[in-house]
């Protein structure tokens, strides 16, 4: 494995691991964001969030970085967080990295599970049959999403990649992504745009390592981004109408600068211009009334709102990391890992916001 194994080290590395500094961005107004008090006291990280059918489940990481544990809340009817118990088909040795929910709330965890000594394997939980298991080989999988009906689709990390498809609960089969590289391959983020998949991430292999893919059926296609050379990406995102988001990091600065970059509907990516002192883009929301949030932050967690006309700064949290965004019925959601200065250990972070 090497330094860009986004999808565990990185992951976990970013949530255990944030130093402290400053980015230069104004606050902007009165916070529209609000904290939520966890009840969660052991240090640790929350990686990321999902929303469907009246559910939310954030899952992350807790105790040391060398041998993080199981984590996830769910948010309750009265709108408290309730930590939850690891699943039976969980081992101790399993590292939860993201989680998607069906159209009836049931949940498909992913990560990987420690083998020996530093070596992983990737790791699935389906909760709607209860079963959980490794996938031979060294790696992870670093992300998870449903389509139409019950087909689901994850993605992760390998020599080669890493793909794997369900088009019935608990059936899971590997896919063939088409590469014939035997350099690490990550695939850290997925999307699903009108019954369509995206995946983006790295290969090693290739004379440009940004990489996005497309499955519209029976097979993963490349989608060309020989324009954006220097970019690690880290997050894919689409809307109702079709369009496409893509967001990361510019590894050309030091340190790295924000990338976003759009697709209309049948049109070509084209490069976004965000406002300046930003940091890289760690997830983003397209939301039910239209506008798009953004999670960025090198050093400091940094939230924009685009609503149309222009980026608005909506909450910027110094010595954090916002990871990962979502909506329920107009509620957002958005969280992460919090540290600073004066306190060693890290500790989850959650904010929440209505429309």
């Amino acid at each position: 494995m090497n330094r860009r194994r986004i999808g565990l080290l990185a992951s976990i590395g970013l949530a255990l691991g944030v130093s402290c500094g400053d980015d230069p961005v104004d606050p902007g107004p009165a916070p529209l964001w609000r904290e939520v008090a966890l009840p969660v006291m052991a240090a640790g990280g929350l990686l990321s969030v999902d929303a469907r059918a009246g559910r939310i489940l954030a899952i992350g990481v807790s105790g040391s970085d060398t041998m993080p544990e199981w984590l996830a809340l769910e948010r309750g009817a009265g709108g408290s967080w309730m930590q939850l118990p690891r699943p039976a088909g969980a081992p101790l040795e399993v590292i939860p990295l993201d989680v998607a929910l069906d159209a009836s709330g049931r949940a498909v965890f992913v990560g990987a599970i420690r083998v020996s000594g530093s070596a992983v394997q990737p790791w699935l939980l389906d909760e709607r049959t209860g079963l959980g298991f490794a996938l031979g080989g060294e790696g992870t999988l670093n992300a998870v999403a449903f389509g139409r009906g019950d087909t689901a689709r994850a993605v992760g990390t390998a020599n080669g990649g890493l793909a794997v498809r369900s088009f019935a609960p608990g059936s899971w089969n590997v896919d063939d992504l088409g590469f014939t590289t035997p350099q690490e391959i990550g695939l850290v983020d997925l999307e699903v745009s009108q019954g369509v998949f995206y995946a983006c991430g790295f290969n090693d292999g290739a004379a440009v390592s940004a990489t996005l893919l497309r499955n519209r059926g029976p097979r993963w296609e490349s989608l060309s981004v020989a324009n954006f050379a220097t970019i690690e990406m880290h997050a894919v995102r689409g809307d109702p109408t079709g369009a496409a988001w893509l967001g990361g990091g510019d590894q050309a600065a030091n340190p790295p600068t924000a990338f976003l970059a759009g697709r209309p509907t049948n049109g070509d990516w084209f490069q976004i211009v965000l406002p300046p002192g930003v940091g890289t883009v760690r997830d983003i929301l397209a939301t039910s009334n239209g506008d798009v949030y953004l999670a960025t932050g090198t050093q400091n967690a940094v939230i924009l709102r685009w609503n149309g006309m222009l980026w608005v700064h909506e909450l910027t949290r110094h010595d954090a990391r916002i990871l990962a965004l979502a909506e329920s019925n107009g509620l957002l959601v958005a969280v992460g890992v919090a540290t600073s200065a004066a306190r060693r250990s890290p500790l989850p972070l959650l904010f929440e916001r209505g429309l």
